[in-house]
């Protein structure tokens, strides 16, 4: 199945709890995940900032050149 299937799969399911613990759960570990995601992208963003700041970066054609081959 792939991912689009899956996450309509889910939300159906979702759907006919009836559980407000188990939406609550599901409520909390949808926070926690997005959190998580959030503090990930603030790091690199920070990290990206950084190596700038530094004289660390390169070129487009270098990026182009590294994965096009």
């Amino acid at each position: 199945m792939d991912l689009q299937s899956r996450k309509i799969d889910f939300v159906q399911k979702f759907l006919t709890l009836t559980d407000e613990n188990a939406i609550t759960r599901l409520e909390t570990q949808l926070k926690e995940e997005v959190s998580l995601y959030e503090f990930d992208l603030k790091k690199r963003i920070m990290k990206s900032e950084k190596d700038f700041e530094n004289g660390d970066t390169i070129s487009n054609e270098e990026l182009v050149r590294k994965y096009n081959g």
